[in-house]
């Protein structure tokens, strides 16, 4: 059955944290993140790579989750002692800047097989 009915507003309202209006919410949201973001990491750990060009862009993909749960947890300590800390723009900053090391572990998992 396929239908013309846009999900999206809909999704977006229970899915997604920033879109919401209640702060408790949010912050649940954000520890929920760093709770997930944790088991990426254990996931990620328990994984091996074998080539040497894999083992490389397989740390970078550890050290960028090492990056996120230390930040995340930088920024959770700041949250419990600032009520108006903006949370969501720091963590939109950390990851901007963060995001080339995942981009070179990605840049290996989509290179084409030679």
């Amino acid at each position: 059955m396929t239908s013309d009915f846009d999900e999206r507003p809909r999704y977006r309202r229970f899915v997604l944290p920033a879109e919401t209006s209640n702060d408790l919410w949010r912050v649940r949201y954000f520890i929920e993140a760093h709770r997930r973001a944790k088991a990426a990491l254990r996931a990620i750990r328990s994984a091996h790579a074998m080539t040497a060009t894999g083992r490389k862009a397989h740390n970078e993909l550890i050290r960028y989750y090492e990056s996120v749960d230390e930040e995340l947890a930088i920024i959770r300590t700041e949250m419990s002692f600032n009520d108006s800390y903006d949370y969501i723009a720091e963590w939109q900053r950390k990851n901007a800047e963060m995001l080339p090391i995942r981009q070179r572990w990605a840049s290996w998992v989509n290179a084409l097989s030679q």
